[in-house]
């Protein structure tokens, strides 16, 4: 009677290992994943050189939201209200924007800033029928959003294209959007 219940006391921590193996497995599969916008270079990333260090700029779409991401090393001042977005579709425009420092701070104000990570939330609003963001390039244009000993860093029109990458945590691969306001 013993060796009946310790072979079933076994299967059951077999069958409990398998079960949980596959709801871990499920959970990672369903999760959202973020699109990666890419430079009309083709790279991911681009690195802006300044005399207070250099700045990474990398852009993602996730669930709908654009986000655009400075790295920053060394200090700089920023000034929210500067930041300038256009598309080459005039019937795409930004709705809304928030820009946190190390996504915990909200920026409000023009203010200091050194050796963090600058998060630019945009949210999208389309008008018109048929507009394919696959197809559509985001301009972020010269301003003074953020400036290195009062010199701007963005001297030069940052030009992400709006085809997107899906990234996972084992592949990556193309996956356009859908078109919005199909007719």
């Amino acid at each position: 009677m013993r060796i009946l219940l310790t072979t079933t006391n076994g299967g059951n921590k077999g069958r409990q290992f398998s079960i949980s193996l596959i709801l871990v497995i499920l959970l990672v599969c369903s999760c959202d994943t973020s699109f990666w916008l890419t430079f009309k270079d083709g790279t991911k990333q681009q690195v802006l050189q300044t005399k207070c260090g250099h700045v990474t700029v990398d852009a993602n779409e996730f669930r709908g939201i654009f986000y655009i991401t400075f790295n920053l090393s060394g200090e700089y001042e920023i000034n929210p209200d500067s930041l300038v977005i256009s598309f080459d579709d005039d019937r795409v425009s930004v709705f809304k924007v928030t820009h946190t420092k190390d996504t915990e701070n909200v920026i409000l104000a023009k203010s200091s800033v050194s050796n963090c990570h600058i998060k630019v939330e945009l949210f999208l609003h389309t008008t018109g029928k048929d507009v394919d963001m696959n197809k559509m390039t985001m301009y972020v244009l010269p301003s003074k959003y953020l400036t290195c000993e009062n010199s701007p860093v963005l001297s030069d029109t940052l030009k992400l294209s709006m085809g997107s990458y899906r990234r996972s945590l084992f592949w990556e691969k193309v996956k356009p959007r859908p078109v919005v306001n199909p007719s």
